[in-house]
């Protein structure tokens, strides 16, 4: 169930991986927007980025200093700028493969995972190949 902080709000901070794997409706998440979820059985934080119709996935934690990217405010992806950007020191990753294109991560890759969309929900299905983008 996803849960919320603030509950006037009608969407949550963050969804959670059901048992099915269903993380949300497709609908939920627009072209350029960006969703959190909750890695089943862990604490970690994940994010789905949609883009030219495709949805991705990675590990919301920069390979440069090893916290979240977004500062708990759901603000990953720049579309001005067509990238994933860390809120801490300004790394900026290519938003379909992972990888760090400037900034002090360069050279390194976000933890991508495996998505999918189908019948109109986003379904979580692990690390893509176990390995970093």
């Amino acid at each position: 169930m996803p849960t919320s902080t603030d509950y006037n709000s009608q969407e949550p901070d963050i969804f959670e991986v059901q048992p099915d794997g269903a993380i949300c409706a497709g609908a939920k998440l627009g072209e350029g927007s960006t969703l959190k979820f909750r890695l089943p059985g862990m604490e970690d934080e994940a994010f789905l980025l949609r883009l030219n119709g495709e949805v991705h996935a990675f590990v919301n934690l920069c390979p440069h200093w090893g916290v979240p990217l977004d500062q708990a405010d759901n603000r990953f992806y720049e579309p001005r700028a067509g990238r994933i950007i860390c809120r801490n020191h300004g790394a900026e990753f290519d938003p379909q493969s992972g990888r760090c294109l400037a900034g002090p991560a360069d050279g390194d890759c976000l933890h991508r995972l495996r998505v999918q969309e189908h019948g109109g929900t986003i379904y979580y299905g692990g690390a893509a190949h176990e390995e970093k983008a």
